[in-house]
């Protein structure tokens, strides 16, 4: 047990040493200043606080580090802007190098390499998407056509709360259902579900 725990301790002393000689030899060049981060847990530890909300940990740090600093939330690189000017520059002068989604493995996986509308990174092919979505499937009549199917289930679920009086209702959940059924309706074409 001793030989074990020597052993661990060890190993443990060992892998910081590496890391810490690697990362002094290896300075990333880092464009935008940002507090030290952590190894696992990035910069959660500088946001976490009894006495003091996030965003005012927030604004203190940006009182250091100025209005666009780099923080690493977990294993995320985040950009933070604190400041109308930074966030204007950012919207309005590097708007098509920001606005694509972050690459996940389960949306490769799940949506034939990230074709999906929502997901797609920006490009030609999505604003292709966008330009079919908006004009095929977004345009007021294919939206009005669909007006019978939200009217019965508000219908549905003001039957459901009228015989709930009296008796609390957790009405996140009764929003969350009635969205679902309205959604499964529409893109299914089923008749209504009735009171769940």
């Amino acid at each position: 047990m001793e030989f074990i725990l020597s052993l661990l301790l060890t190993l443990f002393i060992v892998t910081i040493l590496t890391y810490t000689i690697i990362t002094k030899n290896n300075p990333k060049k880092q464009s935008i200043p940002g507090p030290q981060k952590l190894p696992i847990i990035g910069n959660l530890h500088q946001l976490i606080s009894r006495t003091t909300l996030p965003h005012r940990r927030l604004t203190n740090l940006s009182t250091t580090f100025g209005p666009v600093m780099h923080l690493t939330l977990g294993e995320v690189p985040t950009i933070i802007l604190s400041s109308a000017d930074a966030a204007k520059e950012a919207m309005r002068t590097n708007d098509t190098v920001l606005c694509s989604r972050p690459r996940l493995m389960m949306a490769e996986v799940m949506f034939y390499g990230c074709s999906h509308i929502a997901l797609a990174p920006y490009g030609e092919y999505w604003r292709q998407v966008r330009k079919i979505a908006t004009l095929e499937l977004f345009t007021s009549a294919r939206i009005h056509s669909f007006r019978t199917v939200r009217v019965e289930e508000v219908m549905e679920l003001v039957k459901c709360l009228e015989m709930e009086v009296g008796n609390v209702v957790n009405l996140s959940h009764k929003i969350f259902d009635l969205t679902f059924s309205i959604t499964l309706r529409i893109v299914t074409q089923l008749l209504p579900l009735g009171p769940q």
